[in-house]
C-alpha cells in the first residue's frame, strides 16, 4: 500500500518469469544481507565485498528478513527503482500517500 503501481509489476513480471533464479528474480536478489548457492558467496568472500557473517546466514536469516523485508528493503527498493526509471509521476503519488500518515 501506497508503493509503486510500476515497481510492483515489474518486480511481479521479472519472479514469474524466472522464479528462484539468482540475479533475475528480485524476490531472492537481496545481495548484502544474503548470499544464495555455491558460487556466489565463493566469488564475494574472494572479492571482499559485502561484511555480513554469510557463513552464519541460515540463523540470523528468520530473525532479521521478515521483520525488515517489507518496512525498510522495499522502500529503499522502490525508491532506487523510480529514480533510475525517472519516473516522477509515480513517486509524487507515492509521497502523497505517505506524508500525510506521518505528518
Amino acid at each position: 500500500k501506497g508503493l509503486s503501481g510500476e515497481w510492483w509489476n515489474y518486480r511481479h513480471t521479472q519472479h514469474h518469469a524466472k522464479p528462484n533464479v539468482y540475479l533475475k528474480d528480485p524476490d531472492i536478489t537481496i545481495p548484502f544481507a544474503f548470499l544464495l548457492g555455491k558460487v556466489i558467496p565463493a566469488k564475494w568472500g574472494k572479492k571482499h565485498w559485502g561484511k555480513m557473517p554469510y557463513r552464519h546466514q541460515h540463523k540470523y536469516f528468520f530473525l532479521t528478513l521478515p521483520p525488515l523485508l517489507l518496512p525498510i528493503y522495499f522502500h529503499v527498493d522502490v525508491v532506487n527503482y523510480l529514480t533510475r526509471k525517472a519516473n516522477w509521476q509515480d513517486t509524487l503519488w507515492m509521497l502523497t500517500f505517505i506524508f500525510p500518515q506521518h505528518y
